[in-house]
């Protein structure tokens, strides 16, 4: 098991990411709705378990995910990926594909095996930046519409940056697993 430890201040604005290695994780940044059940912690330990193994794996975290983001907000997949990019036909959609929109047009015109996460991945990124902390190479994550970070810490910041200081965030634990649940 990977642990990632967030420490966030009282102020809810300071806030610090700290990680022992990359692990499955789905974060929600920037404009991302908190359920009222959920709220902000103070400190909190995450992890996924053996959900990261691949790219293709860890979509069923961002489909959760995307469910507390809005639009135009940032979802940080954080995903080992230690066995790469995993099924191959989605990846190559999306890699031979220029936009997500492309993406989605492609799926239409014909069906293969693999390719419902593909679309997946694609819907999400129309409508909101991707960014990822993983083991893969920067180029294949880009070619998914994945903006690449080394660490995760980095991307916290530069989503804060992006979104500004009163930035709404939700780190969703085991994001294969929990689906949030919108309350008021």
């Amino acid at each position: 098991m990977r642990t990632f430890n967030v420490f966030i201040g009282d102020d809810k604005v300071d806030m610090k990411a700290v990680e022992s290695s990359p692990i499955s994780i789905v974060s929600l940044l920037g404009n991302a709705i908190i359920p009222s059940s959920i709220g902000m912690y103070n400190y909190k330990s995450i992890y996924q378990g053996g959900r990261d193994v691949d790219l293709y794996q860890s979509q069923k975290a961002l489909d959760n995910g995307k469910l507390a983001l809005k639009e135009g907000g940032i979802l940080i997949r954080v995903s080992e990926c230690r066995s790469g990019i995993g099924e191959e036909a989605y990846f190559n959609l999306l890699a031979s594909s220029k936009t997500p929109q492309e993406a989605l047009q492609r799926i239409e015109q014909g069906y293969k095996l693999g390719y419902h996460k593909a679309a997946k991945m694609a819907e999400i990124a129309t409508r909101a930046e991707i960014w990822g902390v993983t083991g893969l190479a920067e180029q294949a994550m880009e070619q998914a519409f994945i903006k690449p970070f080394h660490e995760v810490q980095e991307a916290l910041d530069r989503a804060i940056e992006k979104k500004g200081e009163k930035a709404k965030i939700l780190f969703l634990m085991d994001a294969s697993l929990t689906v949030p649940k919108l309350m008021g």
